[in-house]
């Protein structure tokens, strides 16, 4: 299929072919789980909606736009499924398919600016959060860069170097997306690590949003690396997989940002009910009471401040 003449570009030729060459059964299932996905995110944006009430509109309509998205993946997936399965088209021969590989970087990249406004709140501005987010973009030029050279192999002839393209750049992708998510994790768990009061019932409730946040990232950074590893695997029937995990990320990285608001909206709703404020001065005695209070008053006041500004 592809003119190739030297051993580096024979290699990743023949994993590029492999992967293009996704079975029907493999992209079927692709599509399986991408509505299995969105009916999750369509539940957590409807969680989200019932408690909203004290967040920005901004944000509202932040949650309607990523949710939005995501449908309008899923239709799309389950268009290319159609195709493949109904039609009997071959991946390259479906009409738009690199837009698939777009939009799933597109959600991933709009997750990382979330991100990183999450750091830029919680660092009050440090100097080298322009750095983080010109390393963020250079992820939405690899993925435009993906999807143009993926649009290429479809033509009679090929050219090797938009092969050698489509390596470059998802190698990118790849390795970018897992250090900023690394990154960004490490910066809000120290954050609100830092945030701890001393105080067993605040800390708990603080562990556990750490917790769900944290676990809402890996998924999808879990998903990004068995991708590439799917891809530089040697065994062919791997190399036609790197679809099934790749077009995921999108949808568990809208899911890791609704869970988190989520998480950060039980919080604020436990921190402001009288059993939670009970639990938490109800071991003191008297006379600590009388002495600090007022302490008690201000670790409250700083764990709202730095879930709220963390979030």
């Amino acid at each position: 299929m592809f003119n190739a003449s030297h051993p580096i570009i024979d290699i990743v030729t023949d994993r590029t072919t492999h992967a293009i060459h996704e079975p029907p059964g493999a992209i079927l299932v692709g599509v399986f789980m991408q509505f299995f996905f969105q009916g999750i995110i369509v539940i957590e944006a409807a969680q989200y909606y019932e408690v909203c009430y004290e967040d920005s509109w901004g944000r509202n309509l932040f949650v309607a736009f990523v949710t939005l998205l995501s449908l309008a993946q899923t239709a799309f997936e389950g268009y290319i499924a159609w195709k493949a399965n109904v039609d009997s088209r071959p991946l390259l021969k479906i009409p738009r398919a690199w837009f698939a590989l777009f939009l799933n970087g597109f959600i991933s990249g709009t997750n990382k600016l979330f991100l990183l406004r999450r750091c830029w709140r919680v660092t009050k501005g440090s100097w080298w959060i322009p750095v983080l987010f010109a390393f963020t973009i250079t992820t939405y030029v690899a993925n435009i860069l993906i999807a143009v050279a993926f649009s290429r192999l479809g033509v009679v002839n090929p050219k090797p170097s938009d092969v050698v393209l489509s390596v470059v750049a998802f190698s990118y992708w790849t390795t970018a997306v897992l250090v900023l998510d690394v990154i960004f994790s490490v910066i809000l768990a120290f954050f609100l690590w830092k945030n701890k009061t001393g105080m067993h019932h605040l800390d708990r409730a603080l562990l556990r949003f750490c917790a769900v946040a944290t676990e809402s990232a890996v998924w999808p950074s879990l998903c990004v690396a068995v991708s590439a590893g799917l891809f530089f695997s040697h065994n062919a029937d791997a190399n036609r997989l790197v679809f099934v995990f790749l077009l995921q990320t999108g949808k568990l990285y809208t899911l890791s940002i609704l869970r988190t608001l989520n998480a950060k909206v039980r919080l604020r709703e436990r921190m402001k009910s009288d059993d939670f404020a009970r639990g938490s001065i109800g071991n003191w005695s008297w006379r600590q009471a009388d002495s600090g209070m007022d302490n008690v008053f201000v670790t409250v006041s700083e764990l709202r401040f730095g879930v709220r500004i963390c979030v």
